[in-house]
């Protein structure tokens, strides 16, 4: 990976070696390192220092490294941040909860710093815009509660412009702004239909039926994540402005 300016990274864990060995792993890259000592102490310094990635243990002092990653996916200009949580913890449950806690990945301890630095790398290049803060006077592209024309977005394929429902391009815009991260079906309830409650929990399903159709050779864009939820995955013909 080539980082002209170092971008920063934020890493969180309550134990002063476990700090030192990720920091440590990490020194092959261009990174601007910034630590965090407990979930508290995170959420602040994402605020003041605007990271590029977050590097969180899932054992902290104060809160569980899901419930921080949690909070950035629901509040803030920054809540398409990356998150990579690290535990000792690696059943199949514990990265089933990362994922549905909105993390980018889930790495398992004692971890290889070349494993980490390319996992650190993998999710850098997915997100090349990151130090571009949203303006925050313009409507964020996850809140669709209430779905008005400001929140819609242009969708083409392959040149054409799809004629979709509100509901549909919501989905698809507020996936599409995840960057690869998966959302479960009450995440996607929850960001949309906001405090009104929907006619049943599977009608997101109805909405990604009939979004794929549109999508037709795109469909696969909306990618089921069996057990979990859904993620956007881009397509060549797909754009949405």
């Amino acid at each position: 990976m080539r980082i002209d300016d170092p971008m920063r990274v934020l890493i969180v864990d309550g134990s002063d070696a476990a700090l030192a060995e990720t920091r440590n792993a990490l020194g092959s890259i261009s990174l601007e390192i910034v630590e965090a000592k407990s979930a508290t102490q995170a959420r602040d310094m994402i605020k003041r220092q605007r990271p590029h990635l977050v590097i969180a243990e899932v054992r902290l002092p104060d809160a569980s490294g899901f419930a921080l990653c949690r909070s950035v996916r629901e509040e803030g200009p920054q809540q398409n941040l990356p998150v990579i949580l690290i535990s000792e913890w690696t059943t199949e449950i514990d990265r089933v909860l990362a994922l549905e806690c909105g993390a980018d990945d889930f790495l398992g301890r004692p971890f290889f710093g070349r494993e980490l630095n390319s996992r650190v790398s993998a999710v850098l290049r997915r997100r090349p815009d990151l130090d571009r803060v949203p303006d925050p006077q313009q409507p964020r592209i996850s809140s669709f509660a209430g779905q008005t024309q400001a929140g819609m977005r242009e969708v083409r394929l392959a040149g054409k412009r799809l004629e979709l429902t509100p509901k549909e391009n919501a989905i698809l815009v507020h996936l599409a702004a995840c960057q690869g991260g998966v959302r479960s079906r009450q995440q996607l309830i929850a960001t949309i239909w906001g405090d009104r409650q929907p006619p049943s929990d599977r009608c997101i399903d109805s909405h990604i039926k009939s979004l794929r159709r549109k999508l037709g050779q795109a469909g696969d864009a909306v990618e089921t994540v069996r057990g979990v939820g859904y993620r956007f995955s881009p397509h060549q013909d797909l754009v949405l402005r």
